[in-house]
């Protein structure tokens, strides 16, 4: 199994960059952290690292989980 190092830099600026909104559906994050407070968001690629997708901001997107699933959905009926 192939694993990739994630620029935590990236992740940071990039929830920053959402302010707590899903990028996919410009809501606000529906679901809090218990542990901590803070909105329940997920940073994925928009062209994956395994298909030699960078790991940078420009090639990132902040959703929700439910976003997370219809765009993994997408993602596969596409390949």
């Amino acid at each position: 199994m192939t694993t990739f190092r994630r620029d935590s830099n990236v992740i940071a600026k990039v929830l920053e960059r959402a302010n707590e909104y899903c990028e996919g559906c410009e809501n606000p994050a529906p679901f809090i952290r218990a542990l901590d407070g803070t909105p329940y968001l997920e940073v994925h690629h928009i062209v994956l690292l395994a298909e030699d997708g960078e790991d940078t901001v420009e090639n990132t997107v902040v959703l929700y989980l439910i976003v997370t699933v219809k765009f993994t959905l997408v993602r596969r009926r596409n390949n």
